[in-house]
Order: C-alpha cells, then structure tokens, then sequence
C-alpha cells in the first residue's frame, strides 16, 4: 500500500508539472502571435501612411528601372492622382525622373550618364517641335531669360545663325548645347545648385560691380518649361523655389513664352508660376482640344504648334 501511495503521489506531481509546462506554453505561443499580428498591423500601416507608400514606390521603380502611373494605382490601391502626386514628390528630390504616364529611375541610370540626359530622350521629337518654334520667335540682338529644362535645351540647336544674343538664365547645361558665336554675354544666375537637374535655384538678379547693389534686369522675352499646363490651375511646377524663380524671369520680360509638350496639359503640380494670361504665346506640339483652346483664347495667349508655324512670325 504504501508503495502504491509513493507511485500515485509521484505521477500526480508529474502531470500537474506537465499541464502547467503545457498552459504555460499555450499562453506563450498566444502572446507571441499577438505580437507578430500587432507587428504586422503596425507594418502595414506604416506602408499605407504616403511616406511608407513613396518608399515602396521608390524601391520597386529602382528595381525595375521604370512603371507606369496605372500599374503603380493599382498596386497600392489608390488613386492615379495620388501616385501622380507621390511621383512628382519624388522627381522633385532627385530619385526619379518623370516620364509620360510614368517614371524611370535616375538614379539607375546615374553612373554612365545623368538623370538631364535621360530626360532629354524623353519625348525628344516633341521638345524638337518645340524648340524649332521657340527658337523661330528670337531675332538678333535679343535679350533673353531661359529657366533650367531639358524642353529648354531643346531650343539651343535652332539659334545656329543668331547673333548677338544677351542670355541669362539657371540651366547649367545650355552654355554647352548653344552654337558657338550666337551670344554675344551668358550670364548664369547663382543660387543652390541641383544636381540631378544641373540648374541653379536662386533670385532672379545678377551682382553688380563695385558697392553698387544687384543689378535690377529687364529682357526682351523669357522662354519657361513647366511641369503642368491647366486651364483652371495655369501654369505649375512641382518646386516651390522654382516657381518664385519662374515668376520673377517672367515679371522682368516684356514677353513669355511658356513651353510644354501635349503629356503636361491638364496636369496641375504643387506651386502656380501663374495664371494662363502670363504668357504671351504657348508653344506645344499638337492642337489643343477645343475646350482648352478656347481657354487660352480667352486668355489672350496665341497657341503655337507644328500646324499653325506661321503664327509666330506674325
């Protein structure tokens, strides 16, 4: 009896220590899957916010090399806008290089060539439109502002034969692409330089010799790229410092020229450079749509394309 006892004791005590190892575990493997939902909840959260949802933008485009604005819509389940917002955010910093319905990653393409050049392939034939137009306004002696852009940079190999030009402007790349004797003086206004974009952003004014304070500048015509072309919103960049800079090239012309190619018509970004009637021509490579037309007409702007050249002589 009494070693029946001992053994009844002894394996009591054993499935007792038993069941508590196993509660104990149960409640340990709960806690843990509590932790990991709560971590996967914060995670995804975390990737809704527009800061977790850029980054992940950013990551699958320097991946890939490239996306389209639907594809990226769909992916993060939102709207076209927003990915068009979080695109032009992230253009603006450098990251990556704004194309028609999408983007590519300069920062891919950055060490055998620079995110400009790449750009610059971007819609070429239509900046080559473009420039051969712009470029058809100028006339010997002219004194001209020019912001940075590759649609810009378009403009210079048409002025082979122009004399005596008085260009000022914050394209680091233009002195390099104008033919040779066409300007008489190139100045390049100062300021913080952007890399990626090889312009300058600064005030629009340039120091004087001496004591004297900056020279104030008034110009002939100013030549403007810009990011959006909307008949409500007008003219648009992404950049805040770049659109003051753009606004002051246009106060200080006697005429505006804004530049835009048909992918950014109806687009509206972050900062107005100003309303539709700043310009005094709008040069793009295709009609506009009746709708905007009479918009511009209204604005008293003369619309230049390719179909009406003839226009700008007048």
């Amino acid at each position: 009896m009494l070693l029946a006892y001992a053994v009844y004791r002894s394996l009591r005590r054993f499935t007792t220590r038993l069941y508590a190892s196993y509660c104990g575990f149960l409640l340990y493997n709960r806690k843990f899957e509590v932790t990991i939902g709560y971590t996967r909840h914060m995670l995804q959260m975390n990737n809704d916010l527009p800061a977790g949802r850029r980054r992940k933008l950013l990551d699958h485009i320097e991946k890939n090399g490239q996306g389209t604005v639907n594809d990226f819509a769909q992916a993060f389940s939102v709207s076209v806008d927003t990915i068009r917002r979080d695109l032009d955010l992230l253009a603006a910093d450098g990251y990556i290089t704004r194309t028609r319905g999408g983007a590519v990653s300069a920062r891919a393409t950055m060490p055998v060539e620079s995110a400009i050049t790449v750009r610059s392939r971007v819609n070429k034939q239509a900046k080559d439109q473009i420039g051969a137009l712009a470029a058809s306004l100028i006339k010997d002696q002219d004194v001209i502002l020019m912001n940075a852009g590759t649609t810009i940079l378009s403009i210079a190999p048409f002025l082979r034969g122009r004399k005596n030009l008085t260009i000022a402007t914050n394209n680091l790349a233009l002195a390099s692409s104008l033919p040779k004797d066409t300007c008489r003086d190139l100045y390049m206004f100062g300021g913080i330089v952007r890399i990626h974009s090889l312009a300058t952003i600064g005030p629009v004014r340039l120091p004087a010799s001496g004591t004297n304070p900056d020279t104030s500048l008034s110009a002939d015509i100013a030549f403007l790229s810009v990011g959006g072309a909307d008949a409500q919103a007008g003219y648009t960049t992404s950049y805040l410092a770049e659109a003051n800079m753009m606004a002051q090239m246009a106060h200080a012309a006697r005429k505006v020229v804004i530049l835009a190619d048909s992918s950014k018509i109806g687009r509206q970004l972050f900062c107005q450079i100003g309303p539709l009637s700043l310009a005094r021509y709008f040069i793009t490579e295709h009609p506009l749509t009746p709708e905007n037309a009479r918009a511009w007409e209204e604005a008293g702007v003369t619309v230049l394309t390719p179909s009406n050249e003839k226009d700008a002589q007048s």
